[in-house]
């Protein structure tokens, strides 16, 4: 299991505020043999992780990666995960800590950046 592309979405001029909602994108990719499952998503800078699918957002994350298969959550995808009630204010370049845990009890944590605008500054 890969995860890439793992990102914050680029956050307003001002920062995604304590309290708020910020948008979490990533890439699965299974190159084992048999199904894996993320099955968690946690950060202590956030109070949840809500996974927003086709019936709505749930906190039960399960999201199965065929082998050989790949799961996009990115910007422009039906699934996608958010991180709700944020801690602390988080600026473009800065990152957050964000553990992934899958169905074979396996997690590991990465320092997950929020994105910078390519938008010049005014």
């Amino acid at each position: 299991m890969r995860l890439l592309h793992v990102h914050v979405a680029t956050p307003p001029r001002e920062g995604w505020q304590p309290g708020g909602t910020a948008p979490l994108h990533l890439t699965v990719s299974n190159d084992g043999s048999t199904e894996v499952a993320l099955t968690g998503i946690s950060s202590p800078r956030a109070a949840r992780v809500v996974h927003e699918a086709t019936g709505g957002p749930t906190e039960v994350i399960r999201i199965p990666v065929e082998p050989g298969d790949t799961v996009s959550l990115q910007e422009n995808d039906t699934d996608r995960l958010a991180l709700e009630g944020l801690a602390e204010r988080l600026l473009g370049g800065l990152t957050m800590p964000v553990t992934f845990t899958l169905d074979t009890g396996e997690s590991v944590t990465l320092a997950v950046p929020a994105q910078i605008s390519d938008e010049p500054a005014r």
